[in-house]
């Protein structure tokens, strides 16, 4: 099958992923109709995501009561600035929120997943549509709510709206809309996924420290004595399985080591520990 009609006009969700990713050829040869585009009609997982879409949104309001629907499957378009080649982007959110206390809106955006799937990776994995999404949706709400189902568990997070990332965004999705426009095929190009720590996830950013020298020593510091507190953790084990049932204390020169019926203990002799 090929893409419709509509969606060779217009630049989407899914089309921002692929125009991070890099991966140019395939979908310039989508919309041009030159290849077909697979049918996920039969595709099971992905299927399983359409239909537990609405629970998922069903569940969020369920446990959040203070949160309301405004719209589901809601259509967002902006166009290109002017002097721009002519381009609509456009998408569909699952749902718009509104929290009924602050009057703060949110998209929602569902998904669903494998069990062992890491929220955190499908999140980065999903910005470019996420950001996406909240450029269509700012002149309503700056923040999206990520909800995906891991199996049979269930993981959100709140995702804010990134200026530099969204015009990083626009402007690749130009940069291929004019091969469009021109008909030249493009080539692939590694990932244009830029570095995501500024962007606000449960109000929270991620920071680079690499060039703190003194984060780099505590962290060195950090490594030499967890390796011996690991070790000295193996050796006290070790020495307190020494204890027979019958024993109510032993030792050597060094140690001394006391068993009751409530507890164990191990004591450094002041000769071993160089205080006498």
């Amino acid at each position: 099958m090929f893409l419709d009609d509509e969606r060779c006009k217009v630049m989407g969700g899914s089309d921002a992923v692929k125009i991070m990713q890099g991966k140019w050829n395939q979908l310039y040869l989508e919309k041009k109709k030159l290849v077909e585009v697979e049918d996920l009609s039969n595709v099971f997982r992905v299927q399983l995501g359409v239909f537990t879409q609405k629970f998922n949104l069903d569940w969020f309001i369920k446990q959040n009561p203070h949160c309301e629907i405004e719209a589901e499957e809601k259509a967002f378009a902006m166009p290109g600035a002017e002097n721009m080649i002519k381009i609509i982007y456009r998408g569909h959110v699952d749902a718009i929120i509104k929290n009924t206390q602050t009057n703060e809106k949110y998209v929602f955006e569902a998904k669903h997943t494998r069990g062992f799937q890491n929220q955190d990776k499908m999140i980065q994995y999903y910005m470019p549509q996420i950001q996406f999404y909240l450029a269509l949706c700012s002149h309503e709400t700056d923040k999206l709510i990520f909800s995906a189902i891991h199996g049979n568990d269930i993981q959100t997070s709140t995702i804010e709206y990134n200026h530099s990332y969204v015009m990083l965004l626009l402007d690749k999705m130009q940069d291929f809309w004019e091969h469009i426009e021109r008909g030249i095929e493009p080539k692939d190009y590694d990932s244009f996924d830029t570095n995501q720590d500024a962007i606000k996830i449960d109000q929270k950013v991620k920071r680079d420290l690499c060039a703190n020298n003194h984060f780099k020593m505590l962290s060195d510091k950090y490594i030499e004595t967890k390796i011996q507190h690991d070790t000295h953790l193996e050796v006290k084990k070790e020495l307190l399985n020494s204890l027979n049932e019958d024993d109510a204390e032993i030792y050597n020169d060094d140690i001394l080591i006391k068993q009751s019926n409530k507890r164990r203990t191990i004591t450094i002799k002041e000769k071993a520990n160089g205080t006498s």
